[in-house]
């Protein structure tokens, strides 16, 4: 069975020499069960990416509970910023180069998620 998170599977393959292998690869589950309707109209933006520090995320949400969270590929969070202003920075100058998840709360709502690559 599939499960939120990460989900590994293992498949195996022969070609038409009769050669077989075998590999384990991932995928990254997060259930999505439907979109409330009073946000269609919610954006957020991330800019610049990919970035070497900081990152900006300009958003048009309008409550007092939102938030940005980062996270790796394994996803483990790394940060949480409250979205307190249009336009919020992140610093990022501690992490290494390479992929992050970060995801955009209303509440408890998860609005979006965009990669973020560190260089």
């Amino acid at each position: 069975p599939v499960t939120n998170g990460w989900n590994y599977f293992m498949y195996t393959y022969t070609d038409s020499n009769s050669c077989s292998n075998t590999a384990i690869d991932s995928v990254w589950v997060d259930d999505c069960l439907g979109i409330n309707s009073a946000n269609v109209n919610i954006y957020f933006m991330i800019a610049p990416n990919p970035t070497n520090d900081l990152i900006t995320i300009t958003t048009n949400l309008q409550s007092n509970n939102c938030k940005a969270m980062l996270y790796d590929m394994l996803g483990k969070e790394l940060q949480m910023q409250m979205l307190i202003s249009t336009n919020t920075q992140i610093n990022l100058q501690g992490l290494s180069a390479g992929n992050y998840l970060l995801k955009v709360f209303d509440g408890d709502a998860l609005v979006g998620v965009e990669r973020v690559v560190k260089m």
